[in-house]
This record gives structure tokens, sequence and C-alpha cells, in this order.
């Protein structure tokens, strides 16, 4: 896993992160993004991989794509955990003597 430093948007690295998940998982069900990841480009990588697709369509999107809801909740709560766990590595309690300490590892099954 990777995280993105601060505000800054993950979607550059979605298409490395698309192919490392291909070579280490036999099947993938679905992708699920947020709207930060509504792109043509990222969507065809993800259907040409035979992949369900859950990425909401941004406000400027002439023809909305649909996104099942429990997909999409389970998103959130996973977004939510992502994001606290870069809030705590930039925190003080995880610093040891003004330098950043490692973020745990995460074993996701």
């Amino acid at each position: 896993m990777e995280l993105a430093p601060g505000q800054a948007s993950d979607a550059p690295q979605f298409l490395e992160l698309l192919q490392t998940a291909q070579q280490l998982i036999s099947k993938i069900d679905e992708v699920v993004a947020g709207e930060g990841y509504d792109s043509h480009c990222l969507r065809r990588q993800v259907l040409k991989a035979l992949v369900a697709v859950q990425i909401p369509s941004g406000s400027t999107c002439i023809e909305p794509w649909t996104v099942l809801a429990e997909s999409y909740r389970q998103r959130n709560r996973d977004e939510r955990l992502i994001n606290q766990l870069k809030q705590f590595a930039t925190s003080p309690a995880a610093t040891t003597n003004g330098r950043p300490t490692s973020l745990p590892a995460l074993k996701l099954s």
C-alpha cells in the first residue's frame, strides 16, 4: 500500500496500483473509487481487465454512470480509515525526535 502525502490526489497512482493488484490477486471483482477517479481512461483500463467499475460520475458528466450503493458505502468506510492513518502518520504522536515513524502494516483479506 502506498499513501499519497497529505491532501494530494491518489489518482495518478491508480493504474500502477491496478496492475500490481492484478499480479497479486487472482480475481478482482470490482474497483470502487471516489469521484476523483471519474475518468474515461481509468474506467476503460478497469473494464479492459474485465473488472466491474464502481466509480460515481463527477458533477459535469453528461451521461452519469450507475454505482452499487453498498459498494460505495464500503468505500466510504475504507477511505475514512485511510484518512485516519494519514492523519496519524503526520501527527506528533507518530514522530520520533521530530522524524516520522512508519505506518503499521495492513493485511487486507
